[in-house]
């Protein structure tokens, strides 16, 4: 490759700083999309939870099918969901990759 001026290599390098922004609002875009629908999904999965439970259906379908849906949602391999006296295990077929443990044993402050 050959410049015959300096206006061709001032013109290169603009282009490519404007291709580097485009290319990074794009993914951030991406980004922000694929969170905003994650976000849409649980808040879904939460209204749907609450309706069953209220509308009387038996806790461990709802539970089971809450389990399930959570693993699906997050691309969860396994996702285990322990309420009172009832425990569900919703299980995915193991795909090569990360692998994250995520936990969360704590208990919800009592409302006053």
């Amino acid at each position: 490759m050959s410049f015959e001026t300096s206006d061709d290599v001032v013109s290169l390098v603009v282009f490519l700083v404007i291709a580097s922004l485009v290319g990074i609002l794009v993914s951030r875009e991406r980004t922000s999309r694929h969170l905003a629908r994650l976000g849409q999904l649980e808040a879904q999965l939460r209204i749907d939870t609450t309706n069953r439970l209220l509308l009387g259906e038996p806790t461990t379908a709802v539970v089971q099918s809450t389990a399930e849906s959570i693993a699906t949602i997050f691309d969860l391999t396994s996702c285990t969901l322990t309420t009172a006296g009832t425990t569900a295990v919703a299980s995915r077929p193991l795909r090569p990759g990360r692998t994250v443990l995520v936990r969360s044993d704590e208990r919800p402050a009592s409302r006053r």
